[in-house]
């Protein structure tokens, strides 16, 4: 609001309870030693580009690779399934009409086969999973950031709006 002089923190208080994020709410209720957690840096180098499955095969690899290291926390981008759209930055609004659709028909689905892989995974290396994608729900694209816990269930499912077609 224009003029509004409140801190971003007393903003926040005056927001109802439900409209405050979900990672600021498990912030508050957990306390994590990040001394405890072994976390090993891992490249996976570029990720599939022409399908879902062929980045998700990658972030499988990297999974039981980082789990082979001893990693207890495993780390995606933003958007790492099915793909980054690049597009949006390198053509004009007008030209991305296709590869928006083309993103959308290769979204990811909560809880569909991609994340019932990623959470099967999780489990079996015991890892905790934070993940990137793009995700498809009732005709619109998110930008998803998914937290899969070490017995692979969702924990925080956040999203962020992203322009499409609608």
């Amino acid at each position: 609001v224009a003029g509004d002089r409140r801190s971003p923190r007393q903003n926040l208080a005056a927001e109802p309870a439900n409209h405050r994020s979900q990672i600021g709410k498990a912030a508050r209720h957990r306390n994590v030693d990040w001394g405890a957690i072994n976390t090993k840096c891992l490249a996976t180098g570029h990720n599939h580009l022409d399908t879902a499955t062929g980045t998700l095969d990658r972030v499988l690899n990297a999974m039981a690779g980082a789990a082979g290291k001893g990693a207890q926390l495993v780390v995606f981008p933003e958007t790492f399934i099915p793909w980054y759209p690049y597009f949006s930055f390198v053509l004009p609004p007008v030209m991305t009409g296709g590869e928006h659709v083309r993103l959308y028909e290769n979204a990811v689905v909560v809880s569909g086969p991609i994340t019932e892989a990623v959470a099967s995974a999780a489990r079996r290396h015991n890892l905790v999973v934070v993940l990137g994608v793009n995700e498809r729900d009732h005709g619109s694209l998110y930008n998803t950031q998914i937290v899969f816990d070490s017995t692979g269930e969702i924990k925080l499912k956040r999203r962020k709006i992203t322009p499409d077609l609608s």
